[in-house]
């Protein structure tokens, strides 16, 4: 049986018109929201709701939101220092 984050995965790695970057490489500069759900291991309903939220920051671009790669490494080094 097929996960929702297994299928964010996938659909992530294939990337959104014709890009060839996986979510996962660090020369990916801006995220789709199914890839932030990919990258994070979430579904991505999970990651919609901390973009809704407020928790992860993002702007919309194109009808899309678009999550800066650099913001979540951010995140990250907060939560280290935590």
């Amino acid at each position: 049986m097929d996960t929702t984050a297994a299928k964010a995965s996938r659909q992530a790695e294939k990337g959104e018109k014709g890009e060839s970057l996986s979510p996962l490489s660090p020369y990916k500069e801006f995220l789709s929201v199914p890839e932030l759900a990919a990258l994070m291991s979430v579904t991505p309903k999970t990651a919609e709701k901390w973009v809704e939220r407020g928790k992860v920051p993002s702007a919309r671009v194109g009808g899309t939101r678009r999550i800066r790669r650099r913001d979540i490494d951010e995140i990250f080094e907060k939560a280290k220092l935590s």
